[in-house]
């Protein structure tokens, strides 16, 4: 269940923050910021529960996972203040979507069973 919602999450966060940084009016990019917020406040709830669960049988890519979970949501906050400062590139945005897909394969191989074969 919270492999799912951190999957949807992760989805919406994307939605919304790609979204956002192509707007042009500020009304849409708060509206935007706010439900990326909502959604990577989840996502990191969720990553905790995965935690608590995964810890034991995969110590170090789920702890990679809960750092590049942290990370993504610090960057997509600093971009969203970025765009409204006027100061965002389009690089900006090509290594947030970069750090949010490297996580989305962490998390992937994370919740993976020990033994494939």
């Amino acid at each position: 269940m919270w492999i799912t919602l951190n999957f949807l999450f992760w989805l919406f966060l994307l939605i919304f923050a790609l979204v956002g940084l192509n707007r042009h009016s500020s009304k849409k990019l708060v509206k935007c910021l706010i439900l990326s917020r909502i959604f990577y406040i989840c996502l990191i709830i969720s990553q905790v529960m995965i935690t608590f669960y995964y810890f034991k049988s995969r110590p170090v890519v789920v702890s990679i996972s809960g750092i590049l979970c942290l990370v993504s949501a610090a960057l997509v906050e600093t971009d969203f203040r970025k765009k409204q400062s006027g100061n965002f590139g389009k690089f900006t945005l090509d290594v947030v979507f970069a750090v949010l897909l490297i996580y989305m394969i962490f998390q992937t191989w994370s919740i993976l069973p020990t033994s494939v074969y």
